[in-house]
């Protein structure tokens, strides 16, 4: 027999099919149609391995409690701002502080640690503790040399984002009016909605890489 059954062509296909994605891991899932199928809140649809379920244009309770505010630039009794911020640099400054405390570690504490430790548990293998101290400061400071490209990527990619930040504006929910107000970032054009009219929805894509399942989760928001 050639070509085995219509269950086995159709486990080759499926699978196919899912191994595909990882030759695109970055390739962005298109936004739902909201055009010509008007969505309603809770609506879910499905189209694949993938799910999208509308949160707008009414209101709909999800009954999760907020994680986080630092993603809202601005919140009080009249409006809530979302993004237009740097609030999310704290968290690159937390980890451009720990790539440059790793180099320092590797060139400097490490070694001091190794021979302390040897003087202490080894003394017979530790006459001169001084000039093997410095032997592995003139080793481990070139080792830790490699450690430039890296952080300088991280600085060149952290200044780019500030600098992207800087020149956005922020969606604006006016709670008094019950408008959104948004301003694109490249034409300055200002686009203010009512509330009855926003679609929002969330979505999660699933797929298999070779590094294995892959799941991920979107946010989009229409006006």
């Amino acid at each position: 027999m050639t070509g085995g059954s219509p269950v086995t062509k159709w486990r080759r296909s499926m699978f196919s099919q899912l191994f595909k994605r990882q030759n695109k891991p970055d390739t962005a899932e298109p936004a739902p149609d909201i055009r010509s199928q008007r969505p309603s809140a809770g609506e879910l649809r499905v189209r694949g391995l993938n799910e999208t379920l509308f949160l707008a244009p009414l209101p709909v309770y999800t009954g999760q409690a907020p994680v986080s505010r630092r993603n809202f630039s601005a919140m009080n009794e009249t409006y809530l701002e979302l993004g237009g911020s740097n609030y999310g640099m704290v968290e690159l400054g937390k980890r451009l502080a720990f790539m440059f405390w790793m180099p320092m570690f590797v060139a400097f504490i490490a070694p001091s640690l190794l021979i302390l430790y040897g003087v202490l548990f080894y003394p017979e293998n530790f006459r001169n503790p001084l000039q093997e101290l410095l032997m592995f400061f003139e080793v481990t400071t070139k080792v830790s040399l490699a450690f430039i490209l890296p952080i300088g990527a991280f600085i060149y990619g952290m200044l780019s984002n500030v600098r992207t930040l800087a020149k956005s504006y922020p969606v604006r929910f006016n709670r008094q009016r019950r408008e959104v107000c948004y301003i694109d970032d490249t034409t300055h054009r200002v686009l203010i909605v009512p509330w009855e009219s926003v679609v929002a929805w969330v979505a999660r894509s699933q797929g298999i890489t070779r590094y294995g399942a892959m799941r991920d989760y979107t946010f989009g928001m229409g006006l």
